[in-house]
């Protein structure tokens, strides 16, 4: 009698599983292998860069010459700045300051008159000495912006 192999099949599907799954298992160790590598990277850059990190304007450069010496230049921290923009800005910022100082000038002086006729405070006088400092509060901060242009582009002024 001759006997027939019922199992080849059962061998191809067992080849195909392991197949699958050594696959499965090279996918998902790609991303500890990426990471592994990203990681030797990140320790590679903190060796050159004596472990600092790179900040714009902060970071010094290595600067070596050829006995090792490091002159340590620091990189330019600001762009190409037109000059003009920045003090077209400034000037609106002190001339909105100024005006809105103006207001609030005019705010506390029509309180100040209404306190007189009413002979005393009056919710009306109030409400207008709160505005009045408002104002003073945003000229204020106007004239810290302007202050904050001047600072860092000094070479403009």
């Amino acid at each position: 009698m001759k006997r027939i192999n019922k199992f080849k099949a059962q061998g191809f599907i067992e080849y195909a599983v392991v197949i699958a799954v050594v696959a499965a298992a090279l996918v998902a160790g790609k991303v500890y292998f990426t990471r592994a590598l990203m990681e030797k990277h990140r320790q590679g850059a903190d060796v050159l860069g004596q472990g600092e990190q790179y900040a714009l304007g902060v970071t010094a450069e290595a600067d070596l010459d050829d006995a090792g010496r490091d002159y340590g230049s620091i990189i330019n921290p600001q762009p190409e700045v037109d000059c003009n923009v920045v003090n077209r800005r400034v000037s609106d910022l002190e001339s909105a300051a100024s005006s809105l100082r103006t207001q609030a000038d005019t705010l506390e002086q029509s309180a100040n008159g209404i306190g007189v006729i009413q002979g005393g405070t009056s919710e009306g006088a109030d409400t207008m000495r709160e505005q009045a400092r408002i104002l003073r509060e945003q000229a204020d901060g106007k004239e810290a912006e302007a202050a904050q242009y001047r600072t860092d582009y000094p070479d403009c002024f």
